[in-house]
């Protein structure tokens, strides 16, 4: 469980990044949000494999939809939707993961 406190910071820092979207910002903005949410993507994923998590599917498809290798081409609206969805499960997961660490840290001092 104590590796869930490493990754919050990275989660925090995407959802707010994809939640700066709906500014008006310059295309390599959105360039380097590809590369920052697949890089992540990929270490979260590599973590979520190691713990046998099940919540490396999701990393694997935020990942797809964010490679930056082949981008998938869409229109504002649609990113913006995206971005709001993944926000979402970001912040979800963000709640889980202080929840469990939180537990785990009460669990730890009882001993």
């Amino acid at each position: 469980m104590w590796q869930n406190i490493n990754k919050t910071p990275l989660i925090f820092v995407i959802f707010m990044l994809l939640i700066a979207t709906f500014i008006d910002l310059p295309y390599a903005y959105y360039i380097l949000l590809r590369w920052f949410v697949f890089g992540v993507m990929c270490y979260v994923g590599s973590v979520g494999f190691e713990m046998r998590s099940t919540a490396i599917w999701a990393c694997v498809v935020v990942g797809l939809i964010f490679n930056p290798f082949e981008p998938i081409h869409l229109d504002r609206s649609t990113w913006q939707l995206i971005d709001i969805v993944v926000a979402t499960v970001f912040l979800v997961y963000l709640f889980s993961w202080w929840r469990e660490a939180k537990q785990d840290i009460k669990g730890h001092n009882s001993k």
